[in-house]
């Protein structure tokens, strides 16, 4: 059986902010073939050019693909701090099956309130809200920021099952020495 090619063709992409040109006629073409690691120093744009690709950000050139749906996992938010994990998870179209599996191999007790988690709970809310989803294309900006050896594993491994099945995947990462087990396309900014 083969799998759909999956594509995100970006063409003459430019974007500033102020007067800071972060990107000028910038052309890639990433596809479903590996898993893409978008990797540089910080500032350089990592961030910026998956948010383009969400159009969560205005830019100027052409970003084209034929990914219908798309799971995020942004590097940083700020959680609804009154709401319960489950509360949280239920605000988003997400797999309840994946969701309970996600929870049990993460450890995360559902019916605990976000105000309370730490850092590496609360990243491991947000990647079970993204792993959750069923979607063509997963976008994971840092996301083994504050995650014990155990929950990376555990990330990984899903990462794998997602390639595994055709799904487009695209991860900032200061850190690709810790995926050396999957298949990889790094694309240095």
């Amino acid at each position: 059986m083969s799998m759909k090619l999956l594509t995100i063709n970006i063409k003459n992409f430019c974007k500033k902010y102020k007067s800071k040109i972060v990107y000028n006629n910038f052309n890639l073409l990433i596809d479903n073939k590996k898993v893409n690691f978008l990797v540089s120093p910080n500032g350089i744009g990592k961030s910026t050019l998956i948010k383009a690709i969400l159009n969560l950000i205005s830019y100027k050139g052409l970003i084209i693909t034929n990914l219908v749906s798309f799971a995020y996992c942004p590097e940083k938010v700020l959680l609804p701090e009154y709401l319960k994990v489950k509360d949280f998870l239920n605000l988003f179209d997400i797999n309840e099956t994946k969701k309970q599996n996600l929870l049990a191999l993460f450890k995360v007790n559902e019916n605990l309130y976000l105000k309370n988690l730490s850092k590496g709970m609360h990243q491991k809310v947000l990647l079970i809200q993204a792993l959750a989803v069923d979607a063509d294309g997963y976008f994971f900006d840092e996301p083994l920021n504050g995650l014990d050896k155990q929950s990376e594993c555990v990330f990984i491994a899903e990462i794998k099952k997602l390639y595994n099945i055709g799904k487009m995947i695209i991860i900032s990462s200061h850190y690709v020495e810790r995926y050396n087990e999957i298949n990889c396309n790094i694309i240095e900014l």
